[in-house]
């Protein structure tokens, strides 16, 4: 069985997600007006802003924020093709605001939240796309009143191609859009306009994978067992590594000797196990 149709019926034999999944549909329904169109006071924001302004060497301050969907097959539709078993295990989808712990009265409303807004991607795009022109403008003139740039992760714990499907995206004036993707063939995107481009590696990635993306100026993500305050390894096997704990802009992020690097990541908290290879023992 492949990993796409596993992870599949891992989501579909969770009974927290079918909750999840069947308060999401019913939200919508009840925002949905009698012409089909949604009131979004009635729902989740699609544009979430990070509250904490990150500042940098050179006194540069950015304001971040993206679109918080539903990974893989969470919400019914699949947001994540390139997804392993082993990324799919221990997926952010569950660590931070994402934990069980975050569960009130039987329903996750973190999850909720995120189900609806991927349903209404695959179910109510234009509408989507409308409400996400506003809400960037709007986090656009809050970055003008705090002074800041502007930074844009589309794809906080999905992997969808919005360069093509949503291009408009690149015409907002942002000052960075930046994405993850364990999709090889997405590298090509990497400083198109403004977008930077992180390759994430999985236990399926092969070393001539992050060769070819190293060769082709695109830094790539490795998830260690590195523990929270402990040192991570300058290189792993012969790539140089960066620490990617420090800051979550990865488009900030320095190449050495004017060479792509592997950004290190400490695995994060999600409750789970992952033993297929996903997380880098050192």
């Amino acid at each position: 069985m492949s990993a796409s149709k596993q992870l599949k019926t891992l989501a579909e034999e969770n009974p927290l997600i079918i909750k999840s999944r069947h308060a999401a549909k019913i939200k919508i329904a009840l925002a949905t007006k009698k012409d089909g169109s949604l009131d979004w006071k009635k729902l989740p924001k699609l544009v979430t802003t990070n509250t904490k302004l990150e500042k940098h060497s050179d006194d540069t301050k950015y304001l971040t924020a993206g679109f918080q969907l539903a990974p893989h097959w969470i919400s019914g539709y699949n947001t994540c093709p390139s997804a392993t078993i082993g990324c799919g295990t221990v997926c952010l989808f569950g660590s931070g605001h994402g934990q069980d712990h975050m569960i009130h009265n039987g329903n996750h409303n973190v999850w909720i939240a995120r189900i609806a807004r991927t349903i209404i991607w695959f179910e109510h795009r234009d509408e989507f796309i409308k409400q996400a022109l506003k809400e960037i403008a709007a986090f656009k003139r809050r970055a003008a009143r705090l002074h800041a740039k502007t930074a844009l992760r589309p794809n906080v714990i999905s992997d969808i191609n919005f360069f093509f499907l949503f291009p408009s995206l690149w015409d907002q004036g942002l000052d960075a859009i930046y994405d993850y993707t364990k999709n090889i063939k997405h590298i090509g995107f990497h400083n198109v306009g403004t977008y930077h481009i992180t390759l994430s590696r999985t236990e399926k990635t092969t070393d001539s994978d992050i060769d070819k993306a190293i060769n082709n100026g695109v830094n790539v993500a490795v998830v260690f067992d590195t523990k929270k305050g402990q040192p991570l390894p300058s290189k792993w096997k012969h790539w140089d590594v960066i620490d990617g704990d420090l800051s979550d802009n990865r488009f900030l992020d320095k190449q050495i000797n004017h060479k792509a690097v592997i950004v290190g990541l400490r695995e994060k908290k999600t409750g789970k196990t992952e033993n297929n290879g996903f997380i880098v023992k050192v």
